[in-house]
């Protein structure tokens, strides 16, 4: 998400900027950001108790700024049409990041998250966890892409333009 932004506002016309400007990246990122948001909320935010900044900070980190990314994506690119394959391709990062995991944590005898931790609940447990994960990220994809989404988004960023 910080690349993008930086690449994007500060250096618009590189390659690499040019990638990070493009709506399709930008979705990914708002549908990553989306559900690290709410599986940090819902599943390990009761793991750790943070204390005066550090909860400060935790609740930066995990819901303003989820939330501050999918308003400026909403804003300025959820009304751009993407087709069915960028949600394939969304998929990808995810996949690479839990094979690394799998493969790190199975060295280091270290996962990242609890629902990872092949160590504790198996290969077995961890693949269902990992299938079902895929399986909301794919939803959550076609939902970004739908013509359904794109309307009822586009709506409701219409109504609030009107009325600042």
């Amino acid at each position: 998400m910080a690349a993008s932004l930086t690449f994007g506002i500060f250096f618009p016309e590189t390659k690499i900027g040019a990638y990070f400007s493009g709506r399709s990246v930008k979705s990914a990122i708002a549908l990553y950001i989306f559900f690290i948001g709410l599986i940090y909320n819902l599943l390990l935010r009761d793991l750790i108790k943070p204390e005066g900044w550090q909860l400060f900070l935790d609740n930066m980190l995990h819901v303003f700024t989820p939330i501050s990314y999918i308003l400026f994506w909403g804003y300025f690119d959820a009304t751009k049409k993407l087709t069915w394959k960028n949600g394939l391709f969304w998929l990808i990062f995810p996949c690479l990041y839990v094979i690394y995991s799998l493969i790190r944590g199975a060295f280091e005898d270290w996962y990242p998250y609890p629902f990872l931790a092949a160590n504790v609940y198996g290969y077995k447990k961890i693949l269902l966890n990992i299938t079902v994960l895929l399986i909301l990220s794919h939803f959550g994809a076609l939902y970004l892409i739908s013509d359904f989404y794109n309307f009822s988004f586009s709506g409701l960023l219409n109504f609030v333009r009107r009325k600042i």
